[in-house]
């Protein structure tokens, strides 16, 4: 199973809402180009591809699991304070 599908089944098992727009908003924080909308039909080889072309920094020297491991720890993060913000828990 690829990457990307792992993160979707990851993500609908634990409820978590449009994360699909948040590995896309945390891309941009990681990669000169941020990841489009059908990242998730992608297999491993072309997710990899992008993701070492487009990484920046420290990143570019870094395999593409890593990097893609560092954008989903940002798109979790977020998408957890998104989460207690709307159920109205401000204490994360």
């Amino acid at each position: 199973m690829s990457k990307t599908k792992l993160i979707t089944e990851y993500a609908d098992a634990n409820g978590f809402a449009d994360y699909k727009e948040s590995l896309i908003w945390a891309s941009g924080n990681y990669l000169g180009k941020v990841l489009p909308e059908n990242y998730d039909e992608w297999g491993d080889e072309k997710l990899n591809n992008f993701l070492t072309e487009n990484a920046r920094g420290e990143l570019g020297y870094r395999e593409p699991d890593y990097i893609w491991e560092t954008i989903i720890t940002l798109a979790s993060y977020f998408r957890l304070t998104v989460n207690n913000k709307l159920k109205g828990d401000d204490d994360e």
